[in-house]
């Protein structure tokens, strides 16, 4: 310790990064009186039953006043968790000071605090959110308050209507197409998916290989002028494609398969949506995405670690190709496939092949990539359905 301390006034100079002005604290405070605008919204004159908030936030603390006020109950339904968004955009931004971002997060965490110690019942849509929830009310790490707060906790898994998407064949792309149903903004990972594209194309030279990404581009505007340089730089112009919105039960049929490349998620319906479609997937361990495409029997496709868009690339070729355990969900089924899986191969024996013999790879085991998508449809039908989560709800 005495070494770190170099300054003047004995402290280390991260003691001092913050170092406020007065302009930070009218920062501090402008941003305190715009989140807690919420507090000057009357309560209706009638008694309000239950207040259903869909997340953990600062607007909730109206909910909170209510059921103080009035009796009501509260039931927190959390999709992703919120605190945890929130704390990576704030951290991120460096549009206010150090000591005002600081406040803020300090504010929100208080807020979390609050709504979950007074609400009767949390029901996050994936038991992954659990652990995280639990640790919150805790008020991080305070065993008694976890006990409390995991009684209260009630996952009901993500359900959608699964008669939606239908398997068009006839629509598939002639050429290796991946498809994304995302946003293109930084929480999503595109950078990563477009970077795990570059060295499908420039290092193990797939030049047929093609990433079709639908959905805004307009979220994160300078984020997606980023991805787009970066489509440049690598000279990936003619094999990834920032397309914009388009209709998903249409565009999901032109992939071999789909990807999912997000930093964080709650639990992603776009990879059910994709099981309906008959698609096997690749995503990134995040949320409950292990949740969706995880069967008896193995996963649907592959997951990764995020922000590797190393291990994103491989795990896209070893699933079109069926290399590795993904042959596991289809082994045995029936003569023909006993047949075609008789010789089983590793992405190490096809790494250093020619493009042409990754393609005839890919075109032979296209029943058996197709059947992978169609036994994840079933699951998907099976165990996602909007009335199996209106029923638990």
């Amino acid at each position: 310790h005495n070494k770190m301390v170099k300054n003047e006034d004995g402290l280390h100079p991260m003691m001092k990064c913050e170092d406020p002005q007065l302009e930070d604290f009218e920062m501090a405070l402008s941003l305190f009186i715009h989140f807690l605008e919420i507090l000057a919204c009357p309560l209706p004159d009638y008694d309000i039953p239950v207040a259903h908030a869909t997340h953990h936030g600062i607007q909730t603390i109206l909910a909170v006043i209510a059921r103080e006020k009035r009796g009501t109950s509260l039931v927190v339904w959390d999709h992703g968790v919120l605190w945890r968004e929130r704390l990576r955009a704030i951290s991120g931004f460096r549009g206010f000071p150090l000591f005002a971002r600081n406040a803020l997060i300090g504010l929100n965490r208080l807020c979390v605090h609050v709504v979950f110690d007074n609400a009767d019942c949390v029901v996050p849509c994936c038991e992954t959110n659990v652990s995280w929830e639990a640790w919150m009310g805790s008020l991080r790490g305070n065993n008694r308050l976890e006990v409390m707060m995991r009684r209260k906790i009630f996952p009901v898994i993500n359900g959608m209507e699964t008669n939606r998407f239908v398997v068009l064949r006839d629509n598939e792309a002639v050429l290796p197409t991946v498809v994304m149903l995302s946003h293109v903004y930084e929480l999503k990972g595109v950078k990563d998916a477009i970077q795990a594209a570059a060295i499908i194309v420039n290092v193990y030279k797939l030049t047929k290989y093609r990433l079709k990404i639908y959905g805004s581009l307009d979220k994160d505007v300078a984020y997606t002028s980023e991805c787009r340089d970066l489509i440049s730089s690598n000279n990936l112009g003619s094999n990834v494609f920032l397309c914009g919105f388009g209709n998903a039960k249409i565009v999901l049929t032109e992939g071999w398969i789909f990807l999912n490349s997000s930093l964080s998620e709650g639990l992603p319906l776009a990879l059910g949506e994709a099981g309906l479609a008959g698609l096997p997937v690749v995503c990134t361990d995040v949320g409950g995405s292990k949740e969706v495409v995880t069967g008896p029997d193995g996963v649907f496709g592959a997951i990764v670690p995020p922000r590797r868009p190393d291990k994103l690339a491989i795990a896209q070729l070893e699933v079109m190709a069926m290399l590795g355990p993904i042959e596991k969900l289809v082994r045995g089924d029936n003569v023909e496939n006993a047949k075609e899986m008789e010789a089983s191969y590793t992405f190490l024996d096809f790494q250093d092949k020619q493009e042409v013999d990754w393609i005839n790879r890919m075109e032979k085991v296209r029943t058996l990539r197709r059947k992978v998508g169609m036994k994840f449809r079933e699951h998907v039908q099976r165990y996602f359905t909007a009335k199996r989560y209106i029923d638990e709800h």
